[in-house]
């Protein structure tokens, strides 16, 4: 009887415990801060201004991914560094949560901040990427 009750003691501890305690927020992706331009500009391949002309999101599957790529096309109208043609294609991930830029808009002007990977341009949410029209003196 006594190794009975003591089990359902403890069970009941347990079971309290659980509600006592709870977890912290937990985020798939946090930045430690917006780079400064300098900070930026020194570690990515490539930074330029540019009016998006065509986005195009991953391809409908069954199981999707806040990871999966989204491909901007930029018609570029500035260059700070990089070697750039007119029209640039980049990547970044379909989520904010995956760290990836989910701001970009047909139409939109935005100031890049992308790194090179496997030869192609990549920007997300930790880069620096912002609308032109918020870049202030950036």
């Amino acid at each position: 009887m006594r190794k009975s009750m003591a089990i359902i003691l403890s069970c009941l501890l347990l079971l309290m415990s659980l509600y006592a305690v709870k977890p912290a927020n937990v985020f798939a992706c946090s930045c430690a801060g917006p780079p400064t331009v300098e900070e930026g500009l020194e570690r990515s391949a490539a930074v330029f201004a540019g009016k998006v002309t065509k986005l195009v999101g991953p391809k409908a599957k069954l199981v999707m991914s806040s990871a999966d790529p989204v491909h901007v096309t930029l018609e570029v109208t500035e260059v700070w560094k990089g070697e750039l043609a007119g029209m640039t294609q980049l990547t970044t991930a379909v989520s904010s949560a995956s760290c990836g830029y989910d701001q970009f808009a047909v139409g939109s002007e935005f100031l890049v901040f992308a790194s090179a990977e496997s030869g192609q341009l990549r920007t997300g949410m930790c880069d620096g990427t912002k609308l032109l029209s918020t870049a202030g003196k950036d």
